[in-house]
């Protein structure tokens, strides 16, 4: 299956280090392309480019691309593939440590993205952080990820991911891709989440500081009630006058509360 894609990632040997898991179905890759609903007046960031399996596509559609990949061996591969299209453009590094801001300097971007595994989540919270630069982001990732990305309260999945991402957009679950199409095969499952972030939370905290870190304490504590993983930012008392004012039960656990009790607590704590 896909016997041409594969010829092609066994270029390159995969390194297990970097989490490389190349798509080789092309199918896979014009369907995630096509789900990003590209214009040919937007410009694209690709992350983790890998051997270029959406690359092709995304110049069709885009006014440019902007590639950024860490791994110098598939820098040479898509210099050779891709380096005469003046739409396409480069940057070896670790997109963790790349100035994002520079890179997209102009309008809002599409970000198109077939993470790997091992910096999904820094590299989401990343793109939340350049939230005025980002039109909409469609990423695949393991499919546990993909479920915390877009879980509600109450469920099994809903954690820190899912709040802080909803805060800046709206995430939309797609569809999955099995292991088999990869090389080498992933142990799990993949998901395709699309986020908009043209749609953030209509009610924003007055002090994302403040929301990040009363967050993080109370899934930090994700088993206690809140009342008892928040007991480090606040003495009992001003949670307590907190919570009265949030409209907020100091009983419920974190996987409980709506993204709203936790801004309006975030903004009674300010306060």
């Amino acid at each position: 299956m896909h016997d041409r894609e594969r010829k092609e990632a066994l270029r390159v040997s995969p390194r297990k280090s970097l989490s490389q898991h190349f798509l080789v179905n092309p199918q896979v890759a014009l369907r995630i392309v096509e789900a990003a609903e590209i214009s040919s007046s937007d410009p694209v960031l690709e992350i983790g480019p890998g051997r270029g399996a959406l690359t092709g596509f995304l110049l069709e559609r885009s006014r440019k691309v902007v590639a950024v990949e860490v791994d110098p061996r598939l820098c040479s591969l898509l210099r050779e593939r891709f380096g005469g299209d003046p739409k396409f453009t480069l940057v070896e590094g670790d997109v963790l440590k790349v100035n994002l801001g520079e890179l997209m300097s102009e309008g809002r971007w599409t970000v198109v993205a077939n993470l790997p595994y091992h910096i999904t989540s820094p590299v989401l919270f990343l793109l939340s952080e350049h939230r005025e630069k980002v039109r909409r982001a469609v990423v695949m990732v393991q499919r546990e990820v993909g479920r915390r990305m877009t879980a509600s309260p109450g469920s099994r999945d809903y954690g820190l991911l899912s709040v802080m991402l909803r805060l800046d957009a709206r995430p939309e679950y797609l569809f999955e891709v099995r292991p088999g199409n990869f090389f080498p095969r992933p142990k799990v499952k993949s998901a395709v989440v699309r986020l908009d972030f043209t749609e953030p939370y209509p009610l924003q905290p007055k002090d994302r500081e403040i929301f990040k870190r009363l967050v993080r304490a109370a899934f930090g504590g994700r088993r206690k009630m809140l009342r008892n993983s928040l007991s480090s930012l606040a003495p009992p008392e001003v949670l307590s006058e907190a919570s009265r004012r949030a409209g907020v039960d100091l009983s419920l656990r974190a996987e409980q509360v709506p993204l709203e009790g936790f801004v309006m607590l975030a903004d009674s704590l300010r306060s």
